[in-house]
């Protein structure tokens, strides 16, 4: 299934570690990278205040064998302060894992206040643990947490803010008076479940989306609740409370903003079935255009979803198409397991041209994405079979112009050089061969020491590419300039150039930030599941989508993940980003 997916970006975090576990009882304020190897518990009356940009990360630990992380830190009496910024926010998560539920304990405040702005509490037990508490947080994310929340007793008021992906539930409370208000509840077990009782809280403006169910009552509530006016897209017209004297009547109403302000952040817009798993899509203002396992190619509106042209194939296309614009003619370039490689057209899909290579021992599952070169007037394609062809496309047909044979099948997608005048070509033979657009005439080989199943990046003829094992190579004119050791092997994964660093995810799940002139690692995120695309930038921000389900943090140079959305399945082919819109 093809969808709109979200965006993500990194946080600017400090370079200097502060290590707590010999200092159990420290408030003042915190700042840099702070790992707690051990359970905080401030002096009764002590205060925190957090720096923006801060990390506080928090040890895996289960103390009593229920499976779930229990390191917390605790104030009784103190005000916790932690006020980040949208560029500098204050991260509270796991230290040696991607984000899950259940991974560390709470950040739990008794008889004291709280003060959050552009916080992030993600891969908790409790989230954010409240008793005879008062304050507010604003412009914050809840996210992936077992609960979000746990209040009670307590008069907090949540603005702008982001409950997320909660394995139990995004916002749970009890005998509280809270104002919750133009949040955005998405995609949680239960949006907001009330224990038992309530003060007169207010839950109004908020966007509840995705959510198994969003509004809940305890068994034991007693009395008449009214909730919003509030936007549903999650049904509520069956809920029914459990307790026998317990009412609840939700309002509905438009809400004109909800989540974080100034937050990159993305929302489904349209999500359609396609004939069969697709992995390979591409798009352009004509646009967006989907290959499936089941052998077919479609045309889709952007903006709709709506199918405004479609091709049957014989056979399935696991390799992304390309679109180019010759003499006021669109064309599409696909490739599909028959072996056969088809020049449309980018409008109608009618096919125009084809050309179909021989029978190979690798004619097995992902195929080289084709490219334009030669001012638009050259296709070139790689094969199972280990060739490089070229082909002409005067007047919609394909004429083979030349070809040029490698020692191994040809599966990672071509690449083009910065002036159009060479072309890359990845091969399971471990090589990396460099050829003139025009005649397939060899420039350079290099060797790598595994096989290549990656695009390449290039610029000021510079080439960058990883291998099947965990190598990545910085190469100029065949001439190695430096290696760098990856997590995992890119399988399919392309790094992406963007502002002087390089992004390269591998097969392990991790992405990674490199200084492109040196190989130096800036950061390294672990994400869900492996990386088996490139990442994209839209309107700026880095995306990136994952096996695991969903899409991967971005940002340069930073590290923090702004929004997730998992899509179920495993994705693994390279996203689409035109006109802003993510696909």
């Amino acid at each position: 299934m093809k969808k709109i997916i979200p965006l993500l970006m990194l946080l600017p975090v400090g370079c200097a570690s502060l290590k707590v576990a010999d200092a159990p009882t420290r408030g003042g304020e915190w700042s840099g990278k702070v790992r707690l190897e051990n359970s905080v518990a401030l002096k009764r009356g002590e205060n925190l205040k957090i720096a923006p940009g801060t990390e506080v990360c928090f040890a895996f630990k289960d103390e009593d064998g229920d499976g779930l992380g229990d390191i917390s830190l605790s104030l009784e009496g103190g005000d916790l302060a932690a006020l980040g910024t949208p560029e500098k926010p204050i991260l509270f998560t796991p230290c040696d894992d991607h984000a899950e539920p259940g991974l560390w304990g709470e950040i739990r405040v008794d008889f004291g206040k709280i003060d959050l702005k552009y916080t992030v509490i993600e891969g908790s037990t409790r989230g954010l643990h409240l008793h005879f508490a008062s304050g507010r947080v604003e412009d914050s994310v809840i996210r992936e947490n077992h609960d979000g929340t746990r209040i009670g007793e307590s008069a907090i008021v949540f603005d702008r803010c982001l409950f997320a992906d909660q394995a139990g539930k995004g916002f749970n409370s009890r005998a509280s008076k809270n104002t919750v208000t133009n949040s955005l509840f998405r995609a949680n077990k239960r949006g907001v479940f009330l224990f038992e009782g309530d003060e007169g809280s207010v839950f109004k403006q908020n966007i509840f989306t995705g959510n198994e169910i969003p509004f809940r009552l305890g068994d034991f509530y007693t009395g008449k609740l009214t909730v919003g006016p509030n936007k549903w897209n999650d049904p509520i017209g069956e809920y029914k409370p459990e307790g026998l004297d317990a009412t609840v009547e939700f309002l509905s109403g438009e809400a004109a903003f909800a989540g974080p302000k100034n937050w990159p952040m993305a929302g489904i817009v349209w999500k359609k079935e396609t004939k069969g798993f697709s992995d390979a899509i591409a798009a352009n203002e004509l646009g967006l255009y989907s290959l499936s396992w089941e052998g077919g190619v479609e045309r889709r509106s952007l903006f709709t979803g709506e199918t405004l042209a479609s091709l049957p194939l014989s056979d399935p296309s696991d390799a992304p198409p390309t679109l180019v614009r010759v003499n006021g003619k669109s064309y599409l370039a696909v490739q599909s397991w028959d072996r056969a490689v088809r020049l449309l057209d980018a409008e109608t899909l009618k096919e125009l041209s084809s050309w179909r290579e021989d029978e190979s021992l690798a004619d097995d599952h992902r195929q080289s994405g084709p490219v334009f070169a030669g001012n638009c007037n050259i296709l070139a394609v790689g094969s199972w079979a280990g060739r490089v062809l070229g082909f002409d496309i005067a007047d919609g047909n394909l004429a083979k112009r030349w070809e040029f044979s490698t020692g191994g099948a040809i599966r990672g997608d071509l690449g083009l050089s910065e002036d159009g005048e060479t072309l890359f070509a990845p091969s399971e033979d471990g090589s990396l061969y460099a050829l003139g657009v025009r005649d397939g005439f060899l420039k350079w080989k290099f060797a790598a020491k595994a096989p290549l199943i990656s695009g390449v990046a290039e610029k000021g003829q510079v080439v960058w590419f990883a291998d099947k094992e965990k190598t990545l190579y910085a190469v100029s004119g065949g001439k190695i300039l430096y290696e760098a050791e990856l997590g995992g092997g890119a399988w399919y994964a392309r790094p992406l150039l963007e502002g002087g660093v390089l992004y390269q995810g591998d097969d392990s799940g991790r992405l990674a930030a490199l200084e492109a002139k040196s190989g130096k690692t800036l950061w390294e995120r672990r994400l869900h599941g492996g990386v088996r695309s490139s990442p994209v930038t839209v309107s700026g921000v880095l995306a990136v989508v994952t096996a695991g389900g969903g899409p991967g943090p971005g940002g340069t140079p930073n590290r923090l993940l702004f929004h997730r959305i998992f899509l179920g399945g495993s994705p693994g082919g390279t996203p689409a980003a035109p006109g802003g819109f993510f696909f």
